[in-house]
C-alpha cells in the first residue's frame, strides 16, 4: 500500500506545472502518504513496550542483539517521521488546509517522541558495550 500510494505521489509531482489539476491532485497524494507513513510509524511506536520490557527482563546474553533491533527500530521510527514531516510540507505548499492537517500533525509529533525514546533505549544498551 505505501508503495503505491508513493508511486501515485510521484505521478502527481510530475505532473506538468501547467496542469489545472496539479495542485489539488499533489495536495491529496501527499496527505495520503502522510497518512500512511503515520501508519507504518504507529507500527514501530508499537513495539516500543515490547523493547522496552526486553531491555529490563530479557537475557543478557542477547543484549547485543536487542541493541542492534533497537538501532533499527529507532532506524524506522526516523524514516517515517520524516517521511510524514516532508509529506505535510508538500501538503501545506499545496495548500491543504490546517484543519485537514491538524491530526496528521498530532501523529507527527508522536513519531517524533517515540523516535527520541528509541534512541535513548538503543543508547542506553549502546552504552553497555564500552569499555
Amino acid at each position: 500500500s505505501d508503495g503505491i500510494l508513493s508511486a501515485e505521489f510521484g505521478a502527481a509531482l510530475a505532473l506538468s506545472a501547467d496542469d489545472p489539476g496539479r495542485d489539488a491532485r499533489v495536495r491529496t497524494a501527499a496527505v495520503r502518504a502522510a497518512e500512511s507513513a503515520a501508519r507504518l510509524g504507529s507500527s514501530g511506536t508499537a513495539l516500543l513496550s515490547e523493547l522496552r520490557m526486553l531491555r529490563e527482563i530479557g537475557n543478557r546474553s542477547l543484549s547485543a542483539d536487542l541493541a542492534v533491533a533497537a538501532a533499527a527500530l529507532g532506524a524506522g521510527l526516523s524514516g517515517s517521521s520524516i517521511n510524514l514531516r516532508a509529506n505535510l510540507r508538500t501538503a501545506r505548499a499545496h495548500h491543504a488546509s490546517a484543519a485537514e492537517l491538524a491530526e496528521l500533525q498530532v501523529k507527527a509529533a508522536l513519531l517524533a517522541e517515540s523516535h527520541r525514546s528509541a534512541a535513548q533505549i538503543t543508547d542506553g544498551l549502546f552504552a553497555e558495550f564500552e569499555d
